[in-house]
């Protein structure tokens, strides 16, 4: 087994490492409700979880069939990650791919994390008085890429 350390534990000086350059990733996600079905997807087709709403009063939801994969990740500690909530889902995949590019980079770890997260909405009703809701989670996290500096 190999332990993580955290950044702070390092204690490192400005001189143990370089800055390479701040790194940034957005995800964006849809949460369709409409009636008691309820799905949560990328717009661009990597996924797709299709619920069923049984609660009356609040969002109780239960999973009937999903599609393709979410590439979720995470900077520090391991959290599971909520499939019901689309916040949630959004910011794991702009940290996926911000971890990504910090890869890319060379880079070893992130400091100075910031995330934004939006969400847009909108209420269709339909011909028979039924309602469609429709809401876009938008997430970006930015964050600096550095690389430890190693004597071989």
């Amino acid at each position: 087994m190999i332990h993580t350390v955290s950044f702070e534990d390092l204690k490192l000086e400005s001189k143990d490492y370089d800055i390479l350059q701040r790194v940034e990733a957005t995800s964006r996600i849809t949460l369709t409700i409409d009636g008691a079905d309820v799905t949560i997807q990328d717009p661009d087709g990597a996924f797709k979880l299709h619920y069923v709403n049984t609660g009356t009063t609040a969002l109780n939801l239960q999973l009937l069939d999903y599609e393709g994969v979410i590439r979720g990740g995470f900077l520090s500690g391991f959290a599971k990650l909520d499939l019901k909530d689309p916040e949630d889902i959004a910011r794991r995949i702009a940290l996926y791919r911000l971890i990504n590019l910090v890869r890319e980079q060379g880079g070893d770890y992130v400091i100075e994390p910031v995330y934004s997260i939006s969400v847009e909405g909108e209420s269709l009703k339909r011909a028979l008085g039924n309602v469609k809701n429709s809401f876009t989670y938008m997430t970006t996290v930015s964050a600096k890429a550095i690389r430890l500096k190693t004597t071989k």
